[in-house]
């Protein structure tokens, strides 16, 4: 198992609370396996530039232990969400 930093840009139209962003984050964890390990919930913030028209976010960061097989499905599952704008997942 190796240890992850996950960053998650949501939509801050469909996702409005720490406690939404937590539940869905852990919904797109749950079928690769993945444990979290910390999290910090960043809140709504202004983003650099438009992201698919959008002018704020919702950001999410865990620390995650997951399997390096799994990291594909993880990227697939994540992309098929409509509901994030961004992720970044950077291996520690």
């Amino acid at each position: 198992m190796t240890t992850y930093e996950l960053v998650f840009i949501f939509d801050s139209e469909k996702v409005s609370t720490a406690k939404e962003a937590k539940a869905l984050a852990k919904k797109l964890l749950e079928p690769v396996k993945a444990k979290v390990l910390k999290e910090a919930a960043w809140g709504e913030r202004q983003l650099a530039y438009p992201i698919n028209k959008k002018a704020s976010g919702w950001y999410l960061v865990l620390e995650i232990e997951l399997s390096g097989d799994k990291v594909q499905d993880l990227h697939k599952n994540i992309k098929l969400e409509g509901r994030v704008l961004r992720h970044l997942l950077v291996k520690r």
